[in-house]
């Protein structure tokens, strides 16, 4: 769960808050971190080596979805649910249509430049605007 205090983020995870102050653009790290229940260290190396990502530099979108397409991610079954077919597809389905048709579950989510997570219908990001249209969708089993 992320929370802000004095503008700071903090992610707590067992029990335990991880000061994200240093870093920005780290949503692709947050979320898999949250999708998979790692530490946010575990999921930061697995994105910096595989996702090839530079602190306050974001991810490339199409390392996480070359990652996900493989089906596995660090021993992690993963199924595609949404795959947005084109640059010019707008026919993609909102967060809140999406959470409608899948109740259950963890899924990994990309939307317009940012990543986040729905567990069992409850979106874990900073912020939770369910008119955001999805451009992929990954369960993670």
């Amino acid at each position: 769960m992320t929370k802000t205090v004095n503008s700071t983020f903090l992610v707590k995870q067992n029990g335990s808050h991880f000061n994200l102050e240093k870093d920005t653009n780290n949503c692709a790290v947050l979320a898999l971190s949250n999708a998979l229940n790692i530490s946010y260290d575990d999921s930061y190396a697995f994105a910096e080596k595989v996702w090839k990502r530079i602190k306050r530099k974001g991810t490339k979108s199409y390392c996480i979805i070359n990652t996900m397409m493989s089906g596995v991610i660090l021993g992690r079954k993963v199924e595609i649910v949404e795959h947005r077919k084109s640059a010019t597809d707008y026919t993609r389905m909102t967060l809140k249509q999406f959470i409608d048709k899948h109740p259950s579950g963890t899924y990994y989510i990309l939307i317009a430049k940012h990543a986040l997570v729905i567990k069992d219908s409850k979106i874990i990001d900073h912020c939770e605007k369910i008119r955001r249209r999805i451009f992929n969708a990954y369960e993670i089993i």
